[in-house]
This record gives structure tokens, C-alpha cells and sequence, in this order.
């Protein structure tokens, strides 16, 4: 039986020679229970390198973990900041796309009320020619330049207004 534990104890010794040599040199030596009390010095060398050797492991596993993290964490920014600029493309696209419909269907209904507007204008004058008085036709007719130019006002306001909104929006995304 002794044969067999010095024997299982030798396979012990050659598996962890093989790992660390610290550690088979310590095992490798039969010491007393006051030995690894008070170890002498050869002991606490041993005991200090593998300490060394731990830590040394465990900074470079440290390191190595921090550089995965790092190469991770900059692959995941990437990657969103590409999500970010193609949804941002896209959002710049469809708005421009809207206002650009809005500004065309705002000309097109400007452009009726103008010609209803002028067509009513031209009625309004033809009634003022008509009139006998001339004290009156020239009320009516400073009546009628001030009515088209206060439309003008407001649709020049309406406009301006309109791309004040535009250029709102634009200013504000660019903040």
C-alpha cells in the first residue's frame, strides 16, 4: 500500500512539474508540520515566486480582459454611430422631402387665392371706373391700392413666416 501512495505521489510530482515548477519543487520535498510553520528560506522563495507568478497572471489576464473591453466597447460605438448616421440621412431625407411638398401645396394655394384675389381686384376697379364722382373713384382707387398692398404684406409675411419655420427646425437639429 505504501508502495502504491509513494507511486500516486510520484505521478502528482511529474503532472505539476510539467504545470509549475514552483509548485512541484515545494511538493517534491517532504517536510515537517514545524516546516510549513516556519518555512526556512528556500521555502519562502518558493512561495514567493509562485506569489510573483499568480499576480503576474492575474495582472495580464487584467490587461488583456481591459483590451477586449476596450476593442468591444469601440466595435459597439461603431456601430451604433453608423445606425446613427444612416438614421439620421434618412430622417434629413424625408424631411426635406416633406417640406418641400409643403412649400409647393403652400405656392399652389397662394397662387389660387392670388389670382381670386386680382380677379376680385380687377371687379372692384371696373366698379370704381363706373362711378361718376371723381372724389369717390379716388377713395375707391386708393381703397383698392391699399387692400393689394396689405395682401402683399401678408403673403410676403406668410412666406417669410414659413421659412422662419424651416430654417427653425434646421437650426435646432444642428445644436
Amino acid at each position: 500500500m505504501e508502495h502504491e501512495n509513494q507511486k500516486q505521489a510520484n505521478e502528482m510530482v511529474k503532472t505539476l512539474n510539467t504545470s509549475h515548477p514552483t509548485t512541484a519543487a515545494m511538493i517534491s520535498r517532504n517536510r515537517s508540520f514545524l516546516g510549513k510553520l516556519f518555512p526556512d528560506k528556500l521555502d519562502t522563495v518558493l512561495y514567493n515566486s509562485e506569489l510573483r507568478q499568480a499576480r503576474t497572471e492575474t495582472e495580464f489576464r487584467e490587461k488583456a480582459l481591459k483590451i477586449v473591453k476596450s476593442a468591444q466597447l469601440h466595435s459597439i460605438r461603431e456601430m451604433y454611430n453608423q445606425y446613427l448616421i444612416k438614421g439620421k440621412g434618412d430622417m434629413r431625407r424625408d424631411r426635406t422631402h416633406f417640406f418641400v411638398e409643403q412649400y409647393e401645396e403652400l405656392e399652389r394655394e397662394i397662387n389660387l387665392i392670388t389670382t381670386a384675389f386680382y380677379t376680385e381686384i380687377e371687379r372692384q376697379h371696373q366698379a370704381m371706373e363706373k362711378l361718376s364722382l371723381p372724389f369717390l373713384r379716388e377713395k375707391e382707387e386708393a381703397r383698392i391700392v391699399a387692400g393689394v398692398d396689405r395682401y402683399h404684406e401678408a403673403v410676403n409675411k406668410l412666406m417669410s413666416d414659413f421659412n422662419n419655420i424651416l430654417f427653425e427646425d434646421i437650426r435646432g437639429e444642428l445644436s
